[in-house]
């Protein structure tokens, strides 16, 4: 499951690349760090970092591209 979520991302022409950066529609920047999947669930994930706080997040891959309706 986790090869086709990655091959639907790239038709979207949204492959998501480790070490790149990517800005949140607010601004803030995030580096990705590895693609994962979850312990229990098995979900596909990515984890990422803020450059600004330096925190480092997962969210599930599925969501890591939606588009946002403002």
């Amino acid at each position: 499951m986790f090869a086709e979520e990655i091959a639907e991302l790239n038709l979207k022409k949204q492959p998501i690349e480790v070490g790149a950066i990517y800005k949140h529609f607010e601004g803030e920047l995030y580096e990705v760090l590895s693609l994962a999947i979850h312990f229990e669930t098995e979900e596909n994930t990515v984890v990422y970092k803020s450059l600004k706080t330096k925190k480092i997040y997962v969210r599930p891959l599925k969501t890591w591209s939606e588009i946002v309706t403002m």
